[in-house]
C-alpha cells in the first residue's frame, strides 16, 4: 500500500489526482477549505470533472446550469398553475 510520502514524490501536491490518490488523507489536505470549497471539490470529484480540460468543465457546467434553469422554470410554471387551479 502506498504511503503519503511515496504519493508526495509521485504526484504534484496541488493536482486533483493527489487528492484522489490520498482519499484517506483528504481531511489533512482539505482541512483549510471552507464549506463552499469542500462542496465544489466534492462536485468535481463525484462527477469526475477533475479529469477534464478547462473548456470541457465549462461545457459540462453550462449544460448543468441550463438543465437546472429548465427544471426551475417549468417547476415554477407548474406550481403557479396548480395554485391557481386550487385557489381560484
Amino acid at each position: 500500500m502506498r504511503t503519503r510520502e511515496t504519493i508526495h514524490s509521485l504526484v504534484d501536491l496541488g493536482s486533483p489526482l493527489y487528492h484522489v490518490l490520498c482519499i484517506g488523507y483528504t481531511w489533512e489536505v482539505g482541512s483549510d477549505m471552507n464549506w463552499v470549497q469542500r462542496k465544489i471539490y466534492l462536485y468535481n470529484v463525484t462527477f469526475g470533472l477533475y479529469m477534464l480540460d478547462w473548456w470541457e468543465r465549462y461545457l459540462f457546467n453550462g449544460l448543468v446550469v441550463v438543465l437546472m434553469w429548465f427544471v426551475a422554470y417549468n417547476g415554477t410554471r407548474y406550481f403557479s398553475e396548480l395554485f391557481k387551479r386550487h385557489l381560484a
